[in-house]
């Protein structure tokens, strides 16, 4: 009788411990909303693989005028720009951060990524002085994403990127870098 009980409670811890893996080393799917550098924006991250995933965004924030190779970033809040970003991660450490017992929650890990970003110039009426126009954004970069909660998410990169500007037919090689605080519903 012991001995059946010892087996079903060690029984019982192993396919915890199996689910409990399951559940904190796996990504997911799962919408969000974020503001930092890049603006206000609403985004998915859609996991296609057990250590990659697309991190699609759409937004309102900062834009680019790219002109004899010089990028150039500005957030005008009268008159922003709308964005739209698709981002591909692959998250390499995963499985070092559940051996050493890390938050593993709102797909928390290091990654690097290759991010597509398309800029308008301002939405509305731009008599601001800012010449923003339409830009194609492209980079490679490594991040983190960390869990600072229930459901609440800090993400960091850098990289680097090539920027093209379609007014100007111009392109510049930048810097590439993202803070973010978001939240996964």
């Amino acid at each position: 009788m012991k001995k059946s009980i010892l087996l079903l409670l060690f029984m019982g811890f192993f396919v915890m411990e199996i689910f409990a893996q399951d559940r904190t080393t796996t990504l997911v799917s799962h919408p969000k909303v974020e503001l930092g550098l890049q603006g206000l924006n609403i985004g998915y991250e859609l996991v296609t693989g057990k250590n990659t995933l697309l991190d699609f965004n759409a937004g309102l924030g900062g834009g680019y005028s790219v002109q004899d190779y010089e990028t150039s970033y500005t957030w005008n809040f009268l008159s922003p720009a709308f964005f739209a970003i698709t981002e591909f991660r692959y998250y390499y450490n995963l499985n070092k951060r559940l051996s050493k017992h890390k938050k593993m929650g709102v797909n928390a890990g290091n990654y690097v990524g290759a991010q597509m970003k398309y800029a308008t110039g301002g939405i509305f009426n731009n008599n601001y002085g800012y010449r923003l126009h339409n830009t194609f954004l492209t980079e490679i970069h490594w991040g983190i994403q960390r869990d600072l909660g229930k459901n609440f998410l800090f993400n960091l990169h850098v990289g680097l990127g090539y920027a093209r500007d379609i007014y100007w037919n111009s392109g510049a090689v930048y810097l590439a870098a993202g803070v973010k605080f978001g939240y996964m519903f």
